[in-house]
């Protein structure tokens, strides 16, 4: 009867926590939604490619610089992620182990130039693959305290994601060397988030009669987020002598999580169903907007050289407070219109700083042009500051009542990153490859006792990245 209570107890927790995560934080966790440009060109340049930009894969960095491209042109690429890393909770670690997409196509684009009336124009079509990842986790949960669990480990965690983008555009000089791009951007994004616990045990229930039962009881949660939006992305290009000048602005917008959530509690005892302890629970169509902010980039290429190019970027993103608004109720008027209202959650976000170099060397050979490349990136990511997830009582043994409260407070973290790549050009084909490795550090503080942190985490990543880009032109 004490085992009832307490899974019965566990399943109520469960299930308000489910319910709780919808006015929570959606599975699209915090701010995944960087437009990052395209190709291994760029990507072996340490992504340091505004004031470059003179290829088809331009559209996707700065739209500005592909007015140079002179004749129809087509480019594919194929990308290859590998993230690992490893997550310390209060000194406890734990290896994170992700999948290797062996199947994924990076990106699209095609370029032509067209004249209207009588002006020369560039259009520009991008379809681009970003932040593919897979991630998946097994270890030790402690489902049921006070109970010996025969499965270990007992818990497993998988969470997958990507974010698309299609965007067209166009790019056309302006004024002698002054060239002006600009694209329509279009998001659609999925994040899955799937979490097993499962136990088993025997329990003696007559010492006499010698009989034992058999308990198992799985439970398997399912958040799945879809993502969808849309911006524009206005470029500047000025040419000197030797020297481009490239500015990106990037126009903020929101974008729109619509979550679902499924939970499912399977139990049995000595192999039959214990529907005491079984349930299923959904929370559908939650729906919450979070507003992406306004981004501006500046970029420089050097070219000393007739075979060499040597860049520099540097990108800012406005987040300060970029809240989640979540919707919390929906009123039909007589006439069927629909009128959807949101409530806001303010969070405090860091404002962001990305900083790329980058160097490119041709090589001619007999049998085609070499490029050498090379690349190092910084990158700050978006994290809220903090945020206050409850506040409760709690009693201590002399009977006072004190104030306590869990937060969740995440310091800024910094991605670093170099990068190599090369290749081979023709008159009509060119074959890039670029590798990169990324490495990131994050702490998390996850309980306070008054203004003293109680329980920590830590996730250090790291990431393996190839891609490789085809280009033809007609």
């Amino acid at each position: 009867m004490k085992r009832l209570v307490g899974l019965t107890a566990l399943s109520l927790v469960l299930m308000a926590g489910a319910v709780m995560g919808q006015v929570g934080y959606p599975a699209t966790g915090e701010l995944s939604y960087f437009y990052q440009g395209a190709g291994a060109r760029a990507f072996g340049m340490g992504d340091a490619f505004l004031g470059v930009s003179n290829d088809i894969t331009g559209g996707t960095w700065n739209p500005a610089g592909i007015w140079v491209i002179e004749s129809p042109t087509v480019s594919a690429s194929y990308k290859m992620f590998k993230p690992a890393g490893e997550f310390t909770h209060d000194q406890t670690p734990v290896v994170t182990k992700s999948s290797l997409d062996m199947n994924s196509i990076g990106h699209f684009s095609f370029a032509a130039p067209v004249r209207i009336k009588g002006h020369p124009y560039v259009l520009n079509f991008n379809f681009n693959h970003n932040n593919e990842s897979i991630i998946e986790e097994q270890f030790m949960s402690y489902f049921l305290v006070g109970a010996t669990n025969q499965l270990n480990p007992d818990a497993s965690y998988k969470d997958e994601s990507f974010l698309r983008t299609y965007n067209l555009g166009f790019s056309t000089r302006v004024y002698k060397q002054l060239s002006f791009g600009a694209t329509a951007n279009i998001y659609d994004g999925r994040r899955t988030k799937t979490s097993e616990l499962q136990a088993a045990w025997a329990d003696t229930i007559s010492v006499i009669n010698d009989l034992i039962d058999q308990w198992y009881l799985k439970e398997t949660t399912i958040d799945s987020t879809t993502s969808n939006g849309f911006n524009m992305i206005f470029g500047l290009m000025y040419k000197l002598e030797k020297v481009n000048i490239g500015a990106v602005v990037r126009t903020p917008f929101q974008m729109k999580n619509n979550t679902d959530y499924s939970l499912f509690q399977v139990a049995t005892t000595n192999g039959l169903p214990n529907i005491l302890n079984s349930d299923t629970t959904y929370v559908q169509d939650s729906v919450a907007k979070l507003g992406m902010p306004l981004s501006i980039g500046v970029g420089v290429g050097y070219f000393p050289f007739e075979n060499l190019t040597l860049a520099l970027d540097i990108s800012y993103h406005r987040f300060g407070s970029t809240n989640w608004y979540y919707r919390d109720s929906t009123f039909f008027s007589a006439s069927g219109k629909r009128t959807d209202y949101y409530t806001e959650i303010p969070i405090d976000w860091n404002n962001t700083l990305g900083i790329g170099a980058g160097v490119e060397y041709l090589v001619n050979t007999p049998y085609g042009r070499i490029p050498l490349r090379a690349g190092v990136r910084f990158d700050q990511q978006p994290r809220p500051k903090s945020f206050e997830t409850h506040v409760y009582y709690v009693t201590n043994g002399r009977g006072d009542t004190l104030l306590a409260s869990s937060i969740v407070a995440k310091d800024r973290q910094n991605l670093m990153s170099v990068s190599v790549g090369t290749g081979v050009q023709w008159s009509q084909i060119n074959l890039d490859v670029a590798y990169r490795f990324s490495t990131g550090a994050e702490e998390t503080i996850t309980g306070f006792f008054y203004d003293t942190p109680f329980s920590t985490q830590k996730l250090e990543q790291k990431a393996h990245e190839v891609r490789v880009t085809f280009t033809g032109f007609f």
